[in-house]
């Protein structure tokens, strides 16, 4: 009776090629989690930037950590915050 064709030659060669695949998988992780955290320090750079030369919306975020950062640039954007508040 005939099944699937093997696409490995034993356990050990599946059990590499799993392993070869998750590290593909993390590697591909870390790059874009990189990637993400200097794009954050360059919005929060930016933002510090535009306080200094007095920008309304600059004013209104807070830029103590990103995480307050981007609560405040959401907030923003839907329109929960009509009047900007000074913030540093």
């Amino acid at each position: 009776m005939a099944g699937r064709p093997r696409l490995y030659i034993n356990a050990a060669e599946k059990t590499r090629a799993y392993r070869e695949r998750q590290r593909q998988h993390t590697s591909e992780f870390e790059e874009w989690a990189e990637q993400a955290a200097e794009d954050m320090r360059r919005l929060r750079r930016s933002v510090i930037v535009a306080q200094h030369r007095g920008d309304v919306l600059a004013l209104s975020l807070r830029t103590e950590n990103l995480t307050d950062l981007m609560q405040d640039l959401a907030r923003y954007f839907y329109g929960e915050d009509a009047a900007p508040q000074t913030h540093r």
